[in-house]
């Protein structure tokens, strides 16, 4: 991501026109110092963004914890960035189907339409999760509002002891 900033001529207009995408890891960024990017013009733009794990620039590899620390990093942009980068189905889409499409994969991977390849994990809420008191018993009614109240609380408190299966391509793997 870095060295696409630097290259002449590599602005926001020129990365979405090329079909650049840009992939970055908040949690590895935060631990080395290196800076957030201001993602708004980029995605306005129409700059494709994922988030994947910068496992060597940082100890986290679990994906929800990196998209929770995409929406912290995102908390501190200025203005109305905040507001716009913030979003959490925004934020799971460049953890998700913003990776396939980064990798020209779209047509394979990033979601769960019939024919994909299927690499998921089954989480089992209770063990591993603890939901805020807030929102236990007081979910919205509305259903984009469960939701995102049910995604936000996921990303900001799944552990990896809330796994209870692992899928790779469609089939179960069993621990051991």
């Amino acid at each position: 991501m870095a060295w696409a900033r630097r290259t002449p001529g590599a602005t926001p207009a020129s990365m979405a026109e090329s079909g650049t995408s840009i992939s970055l890891c908040p949690t590895s960024q935060q631990f080395l110092g290196s800076g957030d990017h201001a993602m708004e013009a980029d995605l306005e733009l129409g700059v494709n963004i994922s988030i994947g794990s910068g496992f060597r620039g940082r100890d986290e590899w679990l994906i929800p914890q990196v998209l929770w620390g995409q929406l912290k990093v995102a908390h501190s942009e200025p203005g109305d960035a905040r507001i716009h980068c913030t979003s959490d189905d925004r934020t799971v889409f460049m953890g998700t189907v913003g990776g396939a499409r980064a990798l020209g994969m779209e047509d394979r991977i990033g979601n769960f339409d019939a024919g994909r390849e299927a690499d998921f994990i089954v989480v089992d809420l209770p063990v591993g999760a603890r939901w805020p008191r807030r929102w236990e018993g007081n979910q919205s009614r509305r259903p984009r509002n469960a939701r995102d109240q049910t995604l936000f609380a996921l990303l900001m408190s799944m552990r990896e002891p809330a796994i209870s299966h692992v899928y790779l391509q469609g089939r179960r793997i069993d621990a051991g």
